[in-house]
């Protein structure tokens, strides 16, 4: 542990984990919703993004606004499947410690949470993982 780290009372116990940090509310969309009902949901909920799950509630991507301007591409009356993004994740039996350095290898700022079938059971943002490890108490 660095000194900094030790000054801000960081702590990467195995024992702290994603499921002590997540946020259990979490946008989604069903793989095969039309693109232009995508849209309309968007607008109507102001969302930036929303994470993609298949008839089974398995996270199967994610579908940001940028994501949109790829509809020109593909066929009309196309679904999601065609524009989503891939989607990170982890399981929330993942370390908090583990979750953290992924987001951060893979550029990401909120992280999507499932279970070991694969299903969508929460979102954690970076500053909810930073808070728990902080000491500051659960984003909920």
């Amino acid at each position: 542990m660095t000194r900094a780290a030790a000054h801000v009372g960081y702590d990467r116990s195995p024992s702290v984990f994603v499921a002590d940090a997540m946020r259990g509310a979490a946008s989604s969309v069903p793989v095969d919703l039309q693109i232009r009902d995508a849209e309309a949901l968007f607008g109507d909920r102001d969302l930036a993004s929303a994470w993609v799950v298949d008839e089974g509630g398995r996270l199967v991507g994610c579908l940001r606004e940028i994501d949109f301007a790829r509809r020109g591409e593909v066929a009309p009356g196309a679904t999601v499947r065609a524009i989503m993004s891939a989607a990170v994740c982890v399981e929330a039996r993942c370390t908090l410690h583990e979750a953290l350095v992924r987001m951060a290898r893979t550029h990401v700022r909120e992280l999507a949470i499932v279970s070991p079938e694969g299903a969508l059971v929460g979102v954690m943002r970076d500053v909810d993982g930073l808070r728990v490890l902080g000491g500051h108490g659960s984003p909920r």
